[in-house]
């Protein structure tokens, strides 16, 4: 059985990394991603920190083709 503490801490580190996306902090993101990943309960949610984590490694340079234009 999984700790209720267990998943406490990854919707902690979820929702942490969510709010750093929302602040255009990527770099802090993905490590925050990272971490919500390791403390993820199901392979559902480990997939999807990934792929937010890969996101926040990207985002930097949409951000960069978006203040150029």
């Amino acid at each position: 059985m999984i700790s209720q503490a267990k998943k406490a801490k990854y919707q902690e580190c979820a929702e942490a990394a969510a709010e750093l996306e929302r602040q255009r902090c990527w770099g802090t993101a993905a490590e925050a991603w990272e971490e919500a990943f390791y403390h993820a309960t199901s392979p559902v949610n480990r997939e999807w920190c990934k792929r937010r984590q890969q996101f926040c490694l990207r985002a930097p340079r949409w951000d960069q083709h978006r203040e150029a234009a």
